[in-house]
C-alpha cells in the first residue's frame, strides 16, 4: 500500500471544501461624469419581476424582505438615510443563478475527471439610479459558488449578508 491513494483523496477533499467556501467575488462600477454622493437619501424602485435563473429564488418573498432589510442597514451605516417623497436614489436589485461549465483543459481541479463540472453560480447586482433620468449611477455585484445549497434559508440569508456588506464597502464614501 503506498500514501499516494490517501494523499490524492485528501487533496480532493481539500478542494471540494474550497470550492464549497469559496470566496465571494465583488465589483462595482460608477458611471462616468454621474455623482452617485451628490445626496443622502433612497428609496427602493419598484420590484422587478425577471426570472434568476433559479425558480426557488423567483418570487421568493423571504428572500426579497431579507435582502431589503440588509441593504437598508448597510447602506444606514454608511449615513444613508430611505426616504419617500423625492429621494437622490433609486435603487434596484437583481439576483441570478446560472450555470458554469469548468472546461477539464483549463481547471486544475477537474483535471482528474472524465468530464466537465457544472456549478451554480449565484449573482447579486445592486443598482443606484437617478430618478430623474432612470440612468444608472453606481452598480455593485457579487458571485459566488451556490451548488446544492440555494434550499438551505439560514445558509442563504448568511450569504445575502455577506455580499451585501462587500457590495456596500465598494460604494463611494458621499459628500457632506
Amino acid at each position: 500500500m503506498t500514501l499516494r491513494t490517501p494523499a490524492y483523496a485528501l487533496i480532493g477533499l481539500a478542494l471540494l471544501a474550497a470550492a464549497a467556501c469559496a470566496p465571494v467575488q465583488v465589483m462595482s462600477y460608477t458611471a462616468p461624469g454621474r455623482e452617485v454622493t451628490r445626496g443622502h437619501t433612497y428609496a427602493w424602485d419598484r420590484p422587478r419581476a425577471e426570472p434568476t435563473g433559479d425558480p426557488r429564488l423567483d418570487s421568493n418573498e423571504i428572500v426579497d424582505r431579507h435582502l431589503r432589510l440588509v441593504v437598508d442597514r448597510a447602506l444606514a451605516q454608511r449615513g444613508w438615510v430611505s426616504a419617500s417623497a423625492e429621494p437622490h436614489v433609486l435603487l434596484r436589485y437583481h439576483l441570478s443563478v446560472d450555470q458554469l461549465v469548468d472546461d477539464p483543459e483549463r481547471s486544475y481541479e477537474s483535471r482528474a475527471k472524465a468530464s466537465p463540472a457544472v456549478h451554480d453560480q449565484g449573482t447579486l447586482v445592486l443598482d443606484m439610479v437617478d430618478p430623474r433620468d432612470d440612468r444608472l449611477l453606481w452598480r455593485g455585484w457579487a458571485r459566488r459558488t451556490v451548488d446544492d445549497v440555494i434550499d438551505d434559508q439560514p445558509w442563504l440569508e448568511r450569504e445575502i449578508e455577506d455580499a451585501v456588506g462587500r457590495i456596500i464597502a465598494t460604494l463611494p464614501d458621499r459628500s457632506q
